[in-house]
């Protein structure tokens, strides 16, 4: 789908909500933005553009954006699943991947309103912002995100501003830096990798440990 001005809402399965045993289908979905128009944007939702309830399943779905244009000041918001997610719904499986502006990733919903406590569980997706500001969130279970873009003040190439991307760790309650910091270390590769649990971790392509500094994270 290409759109030029405006904002375009795309799902795979459904407008409406999904509700008591839907399933949605595995989709394949890319929009194509004009990075040139202020006004240009999208919202792609895996299975449903506003909700999943009671005991929907949502697909395995893959989420694309991409921006034709000078600027790339075009806006995406990408779900996995859907918007909201309620009940004892279940996320699919699903890979979000960002254009060159400004993406705001969720790999199962953005809104969780669950019946009892724990009944919503979410998929393992994988989500790649790629280059611009982007916000991540993987939602339940054990999400990949994909740092390619990580810049520590360079201009990207064909940008007229300066970039100083911020990884935000607060949720994980380091004290200070020095905290955080004994727990990163270069993997076999050379990447930085920053230890944030016993299940998570973030690896920044490109970046050596050493090369990090607190004023690259929220902490």
């Amino acid at each position: 789908m290409l759109t030029t001005d405006g904002v375009a809402t795309v799902s795979g399965d459904a407008i409406g909500a999904l509700r008591g045993l839907a399933q949605g289908g595995n989709d394949n979905m890319t929009v194509t933005l004009n990075g040139d128009s202020a006004i240009a944007g999208a919202t792609l939702s895996g299975d449903s553009s506003t909700s999943l309830m009671d005991l929907t399943q949502g697909g395995d779905d893959v989420l694309t954006v991409k921006i034709e244009g000078q600027y790339a000041d075009a806006v995406s918001s990408v779900y996995g699943d859907a918007p909201i997610m309620a009940g004892h719904s279940h996320g699919g499986n699903d890979i979000l991947n960002g254009g060159v502006g400004r993406d705001f990733m969720y790999g199962d919903g953005g809104i969780y309103e669950p019946a009892t406590r724990g009944s919503i569980t979410g998929g393992s997706d994988t989500l790649n912002g790629g280059a611009g500001d982007d916000w991540m969130w993987g939602g339940g279970n054990s999400d990949f995100f994909a740092f390619t873009d990580f810049d520590q003040g360079n201009k990207a190439v064909g940008s007229t501003a300066a970039e100083h991307d911020l990884i935000d760790v607060q949720d994980y309650g380091f004290a200070d830096w020095a905290a955080l910091s004994s727990l990163i270390s270069d993997n076999a590769s050379g990447d930085a990798v920053i230890h944030l649990s016993g299940n998570d971790s973030i690896t920044l392509d490109g970046i050596h440990a050493a090369n990090l500094h607190p004023t690259d994270f929220i902490i």
